[in-house]
């Protein structure tokens, strides 16, 4: 089933795919989900799918780094962001600061699958190689696996340009700077 996101009616992209997962799957991956925010520490910066977390709370910072001198900044929307992750490199990352036991449970929603298409004359099957599983418990965590990810890339460059040179919440992300050049710096890597 397909839900029309926005867009020409005529063009794929502008579906959003909903899948149905069992009752049995979600119970299973609500507990691989628990082990899994056990395992590993969200960046400071990420304030989504934290207690005690809101965008309130990103709002304070924000003006908090403001005050210090931070006055420049980006916005930066991530747009369909829990589609397009690489699950390649979430794999990856996921292997570099997961135990073994919960990677591999924590894994296989992410391997490789096929969706196929129903009501067309010539049925076709896509490869599924990206993004997060809409629908699933664990899809949050694994969505902020990756952006803890990005965090890091971002505060090892930062140094002096910045007390605190970002604040993440779920697809948006405020780079905020003292300088031009700094913020160019962390725009770069924003694009890599």
């Amino acid at each position: 089933m397909c839900l029309l996101k926005k867009g020409d009616v005529g063009d794929p992209k502008s579906f959003r795919p909903i899948s149905l997962l069992s009752s049995a799957r979600k119970i299973i991956e609500a507990a691989i989900d628990i082990l899994l925010r056990r395992s590993y520490s969200n960046n400071p910066v990420h304030l989504r799918f934290q207690k005690g977390k809101s965008t309130e709370v990103g709002t304070l910072r924000a003006t908090e780094l403001q005050n210090r001198g931070q006055k420049c900044v980006a916005v930066l929307n991530l747009s369909v962001a829990y589609e397009t992750v690489p699950r390649g490199f979430l794999i990856q990352h996921m292997r570099s600061v997961l135990l073994p036991s919960i990677c591999g449970m924590a894994e296989a929603p992410l391997g490789p699958s096929c969706i196929s298409t129903i009501g067309d004359s010539e049925k076709r099957w896509f490869l599924i190689d990206k993004g997060v599983p809409q629908g699933s418990p664990l899809s949050p965590s694994l969505y902020n696996l990756f952006l803890c990810e990005f965090a890091e890339r971002i505060f090892s460059v930062s140094g002096d340009i910045a007390d605190i040179p970002t604040v993440l919440f779920v697809d948006d992300v405020l780079l905020t700077v003292k300088s031009p050049e700094g913020l160019q710096a962390l725009l770069d890597i924003a694009t890599k």
